[in-house]
């Protein structure tokens, strides 16, 4: 090895295991040219440059002869963020690879430093390929920078797990396959302000699915269904009494838009709107009812009311006709409408 191979990989507690110099592999894709195995790291090797990877989160898998090339015995080697064929021309060479990386990779998760006899037939050597380890991502995606700590089966978040990203975000809970999948918690900070969205919901394949409660910065609380991330289904929104024009829906959504039946309180005024929406204005039949009693029923369109309506009064006067968005109709005002937004 180089200098600077030397001072950066040779400590005094860490042994050499294996070397692809003294039994012959090599690496696909061919961006290496050499393979060292020690006792907590494997380490590919090109020149004066490396890539290490930690043992505790290294699989090895098998790759069927009729998938390998028709002289080639090759190894499929398993991270979090790479995979990788370690590949020989004599089947011996790759079960001598096989057979120490699978024994150290044991030893680095039982945190043992004895190493059993070549051929020593012993229960159980294989390491497990579920484990709990802590892993930074590196790659462009989109867990880029976050630290996972938790559970593991081949190279992927699976099982239970915590997410922590720099900018504060994180999500404990349920992984399957390297995705959020199950029941967990994700807090979402805002920059402008000193507060967070936090999400309890249920997801599948990385994305919010299902019944959830989210409770947002500006303490605006939905609770309902969910599908890829939207609001989708039935749910509950509703703002904080000390908000201006504070509301509560409770109806069906549609992409994250208030869509089909729900109805609308304005807390501020106490009117409730019942009826149909589109695109989170009001869009169909409906009724209004005031807080001091009186009730239109009508038809509205895009959030304005149209067409012929009946109006009954706090006084049980009935008016039938077309009516403005006050509610005027041939010039008389028996009610002053302020229409929900």
């Amino acid at each position: 090895l180089g200098s600077k191979l030397v001072s950066s990989l040779c400590v005094p507690e860490r042994r050499l295991q294996e070397d692809s110099k003294y039994v012959p592999v090599s690496i696909s894709p061919g961006r290496f040219e050499r393979v060292v195995l020690f006792d907590d790291l494997l380490v590919l090797i090109q020149g004066n440059d490396f890539h290490s990877f930690d043992l505790k989160l290294v699989w090895v898998d098998t790759v069927p002869a009729e998938k390998s090339a028709p002289t080639s015995h090759s190894l499929r080697i398993i991270t979090p963020e790479e995979e990788f064929l370690i590949s020989s021309k004599e089947p011996q060479h790759k079960a001598i690879w096989q057979w120490k990386l699978n024994k150290v990779i044991r030893q680095r998760l039982d945190e043992k430093r004895d190493f059993p006899l070549w051929g020593k037939s012993e229960e159980g050597l294989d390491p497990s390929a579920s484990r709990f380890s802590t892993y930074t991502f590196k790659s462009e995606c989109r867990f880029k920078n976050a630290i996972y700590e938790g559970d593991f089966s081949w190279g992927k978040p699976h099982g239970k797990g915590t997410l922590k990203w720099p900018n504060g975000q994180n999500y404990v809970g349920d992984f399957k396959e390297g995705l959020e999948d199950g029941f967990g918690i994700c807090l979402i900070p805002h920059s402008s302000e000193d507060g967070y969205d936090c999400y309890k919901c249920h997801w599948r394949e990385g994305k919010m699915q299902g019944y959830g409660i989210c409770e947002y910065s500006n303490e605006t609380v939905y609770k309902g269904y969910f599908k890829d991330n939207l609001r989708h289904g039935f749910g509950i929104l509703k703002t904080p009494v000390s908000t201006e024009h504070s509301f509560k829906y409770t109806g069906h959504w549609d992409n994250d838009k208030k869509m089909g039946y729900g109805i609308w309180d304005d807390i501020e005024s106490g009117q409730r709107y019942i009826g149909m929406w589109q695109n989170d204005q009001k869009h169909g039949a409906g009724i209004v009812v005031t807080q001091s009693g009186a009730c239109y029923q009508g038809t509205f369109l895009m959030d304005k009311i149209t067409g012929t309506g009946i109006l009954i009064s706090e006084d049980d006067s009935v008016f039938e006709g077309k009516f403005t968005e006050q509610l005027k109709i041939d010039g008389k005002d028996p009610e002053e409408f302020k229409t929900a937004s």
